[in-house]
């Protein structure tokens, strides 16, 4: 009994450690099962890895990252360590991961800050044989396309060689406005060959501009065994200038002259001796004082102009109280052109007899120098004699500078007016008169203030001259001035306009006190729109006003 009773009370042992032991086989099956699986996907995947990738070896091995083998140092590189660049996260090196994804995403510029600028660009470095080209302006999108006057305004023909606009947006390292010049030592040569015409140039003359006397005699004696023939070796202080003028071997052209020397001594400048003419145009009718707003000249201006030009007939009524100084550069024994342009555009300036027209600053001193002579039966001067010029007035310490004449460009007169406007003295000059002449220089120069002609109507000749560096525009079409042999006429051209600006321009620096730095901006200001809303190249920014130049001493 008590045997039957004990092995009824073992019976749920028994059937308790059979249930746990089910379960365990249950579970540790279960478990392998999910191993089989797992392992079997693995296995696939590495098969399709394996076929997809053709003659790649796909490795069994999969918690184990390979990584290639470290670079060998060579010893030149061991022996002579560089160092390295610093890396950041988003430059992609060989044998690395691939490069985080924010790092292929646009860049987008942050808002600015109230008060914060842009970082100034910064121009990359170019080497010893790259070019740089030449910025272009590009055209103002605001102005408008008609125009405020009646006649149709033809349109302006494209011309790749027109210099860049000048604007007025400050001194910037230039005198009067920023503007973008050229290197002058590294002017490319086809500006000094192309179109030349015997006509343009002196003939069989090259000008050699050097920094230094022991320069000058080492290029004059290099030259001299290739048969250049020195002509003349001049020094002009006042714009900082040293000048060799040679004739070239006969069986060159200046062009192909210019071309070789160039090329001989690369960082020189080097140019024919260009010829330049008056620019004046014909004969008509007579407007006055109105369009200056002026009732008489202004009385209240002293100072210094200098004017190169033709030569002046100093014994003049026009000039009995005048304060005028003339003197010439040219050669004894060679003969000077007439008087009429020269005597007329100094009158303009100050001329004291009402007879013999108007006069803008009468009280001001003009230091007229002549640098014109007779060549082919017409008045013209050249580069070497308008150098010659321009350092004499310098040498005056004159404020403004008048020049009422025109030809092609050339790099040495270019370099003296760059130091002419670097010592702060404005230069003005006529635009030119023949639309289709091309840019007229030393107008295009950007440095210098470019005036061009109207009648009494507010409006240019139809056949004026057009152009991106035309500034300001001022009465020059029949005016009534004063001529040789005690005379007077009407005469008309950019070359009377210039004068009238020349002497508001003394009146802003000497009644007004304008700086130099601030003159162009406040030209802009006193002139009235003409033509296109806005700066055009047919009238600049207008017509300049001298009005009230001379109210604080009224």
């Amino acid at each position: 009994m008590s045997a039957g009773i004990s092995h009824e009370k073992e019976l749920p042992r028994l059937s308790m450690h059979r249930a746990v032991a089910d379960h365990s086989s249950r579970f540790r099956i279960v478990t392998l099962l999910m191993i089989a699986s797992v392992v079997s996907a693995e296995k696939m995947a590495l098969a399709q890895t394996s076929t997809s990738d053709t003659g790649t070896a796909a490795s069994s091995t999969l918690s184990i990252e390979t990584r290639p083998d470290p670079p060998i140092t060579p010893d030149w590189l061991r022996d002579n360590p560089k160092p390295r660049p610093p890396v950041d996260e988003c430059t992609q090196m060989p044998g690395a991961a691939p490069v985080p994804e924010h790092c292929n995403r646009p860049q987008v510029p942050k808002p600015d800050r109230e008060g914060a600028r842009d970082p100034e660009p910064v121009a990359p470095e170019r080497g010893e044989d790259e070019t740089v080209s030449e910025p272009t302006a590009e055209p103002d999108s605001r102005e408008p396309d008609k125009t405020s006057e009646p006649e149709t305004v033809e349109p302006e023909p494209a011309d790749e060689t027109e210099p860049a606009s000048k604007t007025f947006t400050g001194v910037g390292g230039s005198l009067i406005k920023s503007v973008e010049r050229p290197s002058l030592s590294r002017r490319p040569i086809t500006l000094v060959t192309e179109g030349m015409v015997p006509e343009d140039i002196e003939s069989g003359e090259l000008l050699v501009s050097v920094a230094n006397m022991t320069t000058a005699k080492n290029v004059q004696n290099q030259l001299a065994p290739k048969g250049y023939r020195l002509l003349s070796r001049r020094q002009y202080s006042s714009i900082e200038l040293i000048v060799l003028k040679f004739r070239v071997p006969k069986d060159q052209s200046v062009a192909d002259a210019a071309t070789w020397v160039e090329s001989q001594f690369p960082n020189l400048l080097v140019d024919a001796n260009h010829v330049y003419r008056l620019a004046e145009g014909g004969d008509s009718k007579k407007f006055v004082y109105d369009l200056l707003d002026l009732s008489d000249g202004l009385h209240c201006v002293r100072g210094k102009i200098g004017m190169v030009d033709a030569p002046v007939d100093d014994s003049h009524p026009v000039f009995t109280d005048s304060k005028l100084q003339t003197e010439t550069v040219l050669p004894q024994g060679v003969l000077p052109a007439p008087a009429d342009h020269g005597t007329a555009v100094a009158s303009l300036m100050i001329g004291t007899n009402a007879e013999y027209g108007v006069s803008i600053v009468p009280e001001a001193t003009l230091i007229a120098v002549n640098a014109f002579r007779m060549r082919g039966g017409s008045p013209a001067t050249n580069a070497d004699l308008i150098l010659s010029a321009l350092d004499r007035l310098m040498s005056h310490s004159v404020s403004v500078i008048n020049m009422s004449l025109g030809g092609r460009r050339n790099s040495l007169i270019e370099a003296a007016v760059h130091s002419i406007t670097q010592k702060k003295i404005p230069l003005i000059a006529a635009a030119g008169n023949k639309r289709d002449s091309g840019p007229l220089y030393p107008a295009a120069f950007p440095e210098v203030i470019a005036v061009t002609a109207i009648d009494a109507n507010n409006r240019t000749p139809r056949n004026s001259v057009r152009g991106e560096y035309v500034d300001f525009s001022l009465p020059g079409v029949d005016l009534w001035t004063a001529t040789v042999s005690a005379g007077s006429k009407y005469h008309s051209g950019s070359s009377y306009a210039a004068p009238l600006l020349s002497g508001i321009v003394l009146g802003l620096l000497n009644a007004q006190n304008v700086g130099v730095d601030d003159l162009y901006s406040n030209l802009v200001r006193r002139s009235r729109d003409l033509g296109k809303t806005g700066r055009d190249t047919r009238y600049g920014w207008g017509r300049v006003s001298a009005r009230e130049i001379c109210a604080s001493f009224n």
